[in-house]
């Protein structure tokens, strides 16, 4: 018997997914001044940047709880990361407004894919923080965006 809920029970699929949709469209994530962004990569590798404005997708934690009877159904929460490191400090108001910028563009290209492609039921950017992340000895301009995806399945289908 299948999954009758459709959704995914696993972080990898949802952090691949806002992998392959934000690679496949980053030139749509441009601040006001038409910077775009210029990579795009899985996992954490800031230390590696090879240019900025760039972004990181980094699967976060995954959580279960019981929800419902027969069967075992699970809802599932995933959090996903994703950082964009807009570029060393210079001009700090410029760097500040261009990642926040960048940032709510995604923000809303995720919005609306509110099911992921059909892998989960709903999923919402649960908080914005914008901050300097030190890389490569060099002190970066960053947004991390926190997105919450919930999945409904059943642990014995």
């Amino acid at each position: 018997m299948t999954n009758p809920y459709g959704t995914t029970d696993s972080t990898e699929v949802v952090a691949n997914y806002l992998y392959t949709q934000l690679l496949a469209n980053m030139a749509t994530f441009v601040d006001s001044g038409g910077t775009a962004i210029q990579s795009v990569w899985y996992g954490d590798n800031s230390e590696l940047l090879p240019n900025t404005p760039s972004v990181c997708v980094i699967p976060g934690t995954e959580a279960s709880t019981y929800d419902g009877v027969g069967g075992r159904p699970v809802m599932m929460v995933f959090t996903t990361y994703v950082m964009v490191y807009y570029g060393k400090v210079g001009d700090q108001q410029l760097n500040v407004h261009g990642s926040q910028q960048i940032a709510n563009v995604i923000k809303r290209f995720v919005h609306a894919d509110v099911n992921l492609g059909g892998n989960v039921i709903d999923c919402l950017c649960a908080s914005l923080e914008p901050g300097i992340a030190i890389r490569n000895g060099a002190m970066i301009d960053a947004t991390r965006l926190t997105f919450r995806s919930r999945s409904k399945v059943l642990l014995n289908p």
